[in-house]
């Protein structure tokens, strides 16, 4: 497959002062991120990230990733995008209102993970986590006689308490967790193909791209 590298000035690509240079330039930011995020939240081995266990790791990077989608939410709700959106009927509003539009349905969701479950580990709902897990030993794992060396699950894996429903054993939380790993890294991919199909229009617009070469 043939690769065209094309390199371009950052003021021909969003030149400043014009319509969604800012927002458009922030969204190939967000991309990069759950770029990264996607891959770190994969089956694939990180030796040095995963100390603990994979699910410590990938329950980090689904954190970060719930946040960035809550980023690109931030973004596309801005006024220029909203200006824009009123004075163009072209393809590139449409693609930004369907992204938008589809973040917005998931807001309540994205809205828990982002600030009352994982990412800002939010004290009103770890009381509740204690409150029904306390008494939970399979989460405790002390590995070591050393304070330095100890490899905190309980710590690790603590950030997707508030996400599952399933305490009772680790086996009902293992697979709870699988569940909602899945779900949150596919939203996580759809939405970044939904930015490379806005990102690909503003390039045509701009007249840096032709689907006939």
């Amino acid at each position: 497959m043939r690769q065209h590298i094309r390199s371009k000035k950052l003021g021909d690509l969003f030149p400043f002062g014009q319509a969604l240079s800012n927002v458009l330039f922030r969204l190939t930011i967000v991309r990069e991120d759950l770029l990264l995020e996607l891959a770190g939240a994969s089956n694939a081995k990180f030796k040095k990230l995963d100390r603990s266990e994979p699910l410590a790791r990938k329950i980090y990077f689904i954190r970060r990733s719930c946040m960035s989608l809550h980023i690109a939410l931030d973004i596309l709700n801005e006024k220029s995008v909203k200006k824009y959106v009123e004075r163009n009927d072209n393809a590139l509003s449409k693609k930004m209102v369907k992204l938008r539009d589809r973040l917005r349905t998931a807001e309540k969701e994205l809205e828990f993970l982002r600030n009352k479950a994982v990412a800002h580990l939010d004290a009103g709902n770890f009381n509740r986590v204690l409150q029904k897990a306390g008494s939970l030993e399979w989460f405790v794992q002390l590995s070591s006689h050393r304070v330095v060396d100890i490899q905190w699950r309980v710590a690790s894996v603590g950030a997707m308490f508030a996400l599952s429903k399933q305490l009772d054993t680790e086996e009902d939380f293992n697979k709870d967790s699988h569940r909602l790993l899945t779900e949150i890294s596919q939203f996580t991919a759809s939405t970044i193909q939904a930015i490379d199909g806005i990102l690909f229009e503003h390039l045509r617009m701009r007249g840096y791209w032709d689907r006939r070469r």
